[in-house]
C-alpha cells in the first residue's frame, strides 16, 4: 500500500544523504527510520543499538562462499547464510585464526550433526565447540535440513555465548523462519 506524504524539503534533503550512504532508495530510508522509532516507541527501555543490530539480523542475511555438501548427498545444493554479527566477529580475527576456524566451518557443512543440539529456549540452535590457542571457541548455528540451508549465527568463546544468544532468540528465529 503506498500513499502521498508532503515532507519538508530539509527533511527530504537529509534522508537523501542518509539514503546514499546506506545504499537504500530514499523510501525504504524513511521505511527504516520508521521501523527503529516503531520499535524504540513500544520499547522504550531498548538502547538504538540493539534496535539496529536486530534489524539487521533480520534484513541483512549474506550468503557465504561454501557450496560443499556432505558425502551422500551429492548433487544437491546446501545454502550457508551467515549473519551480520557472525561477519563481523569473523572480519575481527588474524588470518591464522580464521582460516583454523574456516575448517571447523568446513567441518560442519560435511556434517551438520556435528554441533550439540541446546534445549528450551535455543532449541533451534546447535553449538559446535573447538579448541583454539587453548581457549574454548563456540559456534552457534541453525540446519534446516529439509530446505538445505545452513545458518551461522554467531561465533565466540563461552563467556557470555548462551546469554547473547538468549538475547539475539528473537531476531535468529525470525531470520530461520
Amino acid at each position: 500500500m503506498s500513499i502521498s506524504v508532503r515532507l519538508d524539503d530539509e527533511f527530504v534533503s537529509d534522508i537523501k544523504v542518509h539514503a546514499e550512504a546506506a545504499s537504500r532508495s530514499i523510501p525504504k530510508q524513511i521505511e527504516h527510520w520508521a521501523k527503529i522509532g516503531r520499535i524504540a516507541e513500544e520499547n522504550p527501555d531498548l538502547p538504538y543499538g540493539f534496535i539496529l543490530e536486530t534489524l539487521l539480523a533480520q534484513s541483512e542475511v549474506k550468503t557465504i562462499r561454501y557450496p560443499a555438501m556432505p558425502e551422500g548427498q551429492a548433487g544437491r545444493r546446501i545454502d550457508v547464510y551467515e549473519t551480520r554479527r557472525f561477519s563481523k566477529a569473523l572480519a575481527k580475527l588474524p588470518r591464522d585464526v580464521l582460516a583454523a576456524v574456516e575448517d571447523e566451518i568446513d567441518a560442519i557443512i560435511a556434517d551438520p550433526s556435528l554441533g550439540e543440539q541446546k534445549k528450551g529456549d535455543l532449541r533451534f540452535l546447535q553449538v559446535h565447540k573447538f579448541s583454539l590457542n587453548n581457549q574454548l571457541m563456540l559456534i552457534g548455528y541453525s540446519w534446516i535440513e529439509n530446505r538445505l540451508e545452513l545458518y551461522l549465527l554467531s561465533f565466540g568463546t563461552h563467556e557470555n555465548f548462551y546469554l547473547e544468544q538468549k538475547i539475539h532468540r528473537k531476531a535468529d528465529l525470525k531470520l530461520i523462519e
